[in-house]
């Protein structure tokens, strides 16, 4: 089973993430993290790199695929 928490920055997603990860016994995965890793950047590069908002849903999707799928 998976399960995503989506929602508006800075209301406890990762924070509640994390807590229901380790009771379920699930890994976790933080988006921004896993943008950072996979594309070896930061957040405000990435910003940046992608200033329109369906270019940065395109990637982040991408990059989803490819968590699930592994």
């Amino acid at each position: 089973m998976i399960i995503m928490l989506f929602g508006v920055l800075n209301v406890g997603k990762s924070a509640t993430g994390e807590k229901l990860a380790e009771k379920l016994g699930y890994t976790f995965c933080d988006m921004d993290d896993e943008i950072k890793a996979r594309l070896n950047t930061t957040l405000e590069q990435f910003m940046k790199d992608y200033p329109f908002p369906h270019e940065r849903f395109k990637l982040k999707g991408k990059i989803l695929k490819d968590i699930v799928l592994e």
